[in-house]
């Protein structure tokens, strides 16, 4: 991060503020698979929503703590806060 001193010119002294692993960046969604499904596929469920909380959440919980004690998963993606939510 750093400070223009003029505006849209890039500032010449900069600073990290944060530094991690650049291990994974996606954004995971089944969408596009949809029209693939067979009629009738009652497997998998569409939900939108800004604001999980109640049963979603509670999936979305157990699902994350599965994941961070899976040996085969940490294998693949060692980094801790990868396999977070």
């Amino acid at each position: 991060m750093g400070r223009e001193t003029t505006p849209g010119v890039p500032a010449a002294i900069t600073h990290p503020v944060l530094v991690s692993d650049n291990a994974v960046a996606w954004q995971a969604t089944l969408e596009p698979f949809r029209a693939e499904l067979p009629p009738g596929s009652d497997w998998v469920e569409f939900v939108r929503t800004f604001d999980p909380q109640g049963d979603p959440d509670r999936v979305l919980r157990r699902w994350s703590d599965a994941d961070q004690r899976n040996p085969a998963l940490e294998a693949v993606l060692p980094v801790g806060f990868v396999r977070r939510p």
